[in-house]
């Protein structure tokens, strides 16, 4: 998810155009009032999560006190009062598709355990459209994210830069960069 919109207004700053995906409401309302504030009108926020399917899926997201909201996940809860929201899916595939994006330069991926889901559904559109990949290693998708990636072409970084197996994946952000 895009939280509050740090790395969409980032982005938005060098780019023509970027599509954030937030499916917490009032998160996305954040992240809105971010992008108006900074006067970009080349981002599109989208109150979806990114997955495997289309439809709906349960969001566990942190209690209403909890300090971070980056914790909100499809896959694990963040503490034992966590709360339960419905919340629509789109697959990165049927997104692109839809709107007719023929160009990816770039993705950021840090949905807390489910990266592993949004990469099964945009297969095609990685497969077609080649874009650099930041993403979230987390022990629930770590082994399935790498394994799908390489299979599409892509060779796996730290941001040190060096060369990513299963056998020395990190806990924290990895680069996918298409080797084709």
């Amino acid at each position: 998810g895009m939280n509050f919109g740090y790395f969409t207004c980032l982005l938005a700053s060098i780019c023509k155009d970027v599509h954030g995906f937030e499916p917490v409401g009032w998160l996305a309302g954040r992240a809105r009032a971010n992008v108006e504030l900074n006067a970009f009108a080349n981002a599109t926020i989208n109150e979806l999560a990114l997955s495997d399917h289309s439809g709906k899926a349960m969001l566990n997201l942190p209690a209403p006190d909890h300090c971070n909201w980056g914790t909100i996940s499809l896959i694990h809860k963040s503490s034992s009062e966590t709360e339960v929201v419905e919340v629509p899916l789109e697959t990165l595939d049927g997104y692109c598709a839809a709107r007719g994006i023929t160009r990816l330069d770039f993705m950021k991926v840090d949905v807390e355990g489910a990266e592993h889901l949004v990469f099964r559904g945009a297969e095609k559109t990685l497969e077609r459209l080649r874009p650099t990949i930041i993403f979230e290693y987390n022990e629930e998708s770590g082994a399935e994210s790498f394994k799908l990636l390489e299979k599409l072409g892509y060779r796996l970084f730290d941001l040190d830069q060096q060369t990513l197996s299963l056998q020395n994946a990190p806990l924290h952000d990895v680069l996918a960069i298409p080797s084709r």
